[in-house]
């Protein structure tokens, strides 16, 4: 018979030789400052970028394209309604009730399109604007 091997105790760890963790410190995050944000760039003379704000009157159907073919506003106005815009490189604005739309073109009223009802486009380009049927 073979006699039972002798098991040995795991050793015993002395306070000195325990493992230490270092002391857990924590941060609190701090919000980065906040910093105003820049001002827009007023507009230099000549520069291509052009405002154009729309007020309705009426129900009018409004679609206005960059010069590139991106739609920047596709949508029915309803009376009482406005918007502004900034149409980099000039664009086409359709309308589909003339008579029921008042445009304004970097801050000059450009009377009216048509009539009641009237679909019209006004196109944009370097500064000027040209109104016209469709």
């Amino acid at each position: 018979m073979q006699t039972p091997a002798a098991v040995s105790k795991p050793a015993a760890i002395s306070p000195e030789a325990a493992p230490t963790t270092a002391p857990i410190t924590t941060k609190t995050a701090q919000a980065p400052a906040q910093t105003p944000a820049p001002a827009p760039a007023a507009a230099a003379p000549g520069a291509a970028s052009s405002r154009i704000d729309l007020a309705t009157a009426e129900l009018t159907w409004v679609s206005l394209r960059t010069s590139e073919g991106k739609t920047l506003v596709s949508r029915v106005f309803n009376p009482g309604d406005s918007q502004s815009l900034e149409v980099p490189e000039g664009g086409t604005l359709r309308v589909g009730n003339a008579g029921g739309v008042s445009i304004s073109y970097n801050g000059q009223q450009i009377g009216p399109l048509g009539t009641h009802g009237q679909v019209r486009e006004v196109l944009f380009s370097g500064g000027s604007y040209k109104i016209g049927g469709k």
